[in-house]
């Protein structure tokens, strides 16, 4: 997956882009530590609120840019693909341990989460609000395959807080 996101890449002037998408390569620990000092001055909730509606932003462009790299493909064959091009690009391994399409529910377990380093365990609860913003993005996919739902997720495990792995429940928001 890798050498495939490598081969998409276009540098235009200094930009790297992936079907109009523009990619900017950056250690991760400045995204964590982007969080934690909005954590610092936001406090917990609206660094959640930033963090999160960030993420949803950005999940209705990145949506596209997989459903054009999928072309036509079935929304679980689409979600794999995002998901595998997260852990190629290094934001961690991920694996759908459920999915059911009526009433839609998936659990994402995510391992080697981007935050868990900077919090050593000692976090009072669930942080990787980057990936729970994604639920834009799989809202996006959900209606390209004809299901117009809103979608509520819960992270019930973060290695921020000394879980073993962090997993993600997205269920349809009734």
């Amino acid at each position: 997956m890798f050498q495939f996101i490598k081969n998409a890449l276009e540098n235009k002037d200094g930009a790297l882009m992936m079907q109009g998408e523009r990619f900017i390569l950056i250690p991760l620990a400045f995204i964590s530590y982007l969080q934690k000092n909005i954590e610092n001055l936001a406090g917990v909730d609206g660094a959640y609120v930033m963090l999160t509606e960030a993420a949803q932003m950005s999940g209705q462009d990145v949506s596209q840019t997989v459903m054009a790299i999928a072309k036509g493909l079935p929304f679980e064959q689409q979600v794999q693909l995002f998901l595998r091009m997260n852990s190629a690009i290094g934001w961690g391994k991920y694996e759908v341990k459920d999915l059911t399409m009526d009433p839609f529910k998936m659990v994402v377990k995510y391992t080697n989460s981007y935050i868990g380093d900077v919090y050593g365990g000692k976090a009072d609860g669930p942080r990787c609000y980057i990936t729970s913003g994604t639920k834009d993005l799989y809202e996006s996919l959900l209606r390209a395959a004809g299901r117009d739902i809103k979608l509520k997720v819960t992270e019930t495990t973060c290695v921020a807080k000394g879980d073993p792995h962090c997993e993600f429940i997205y269920e349809e928001d009734t």
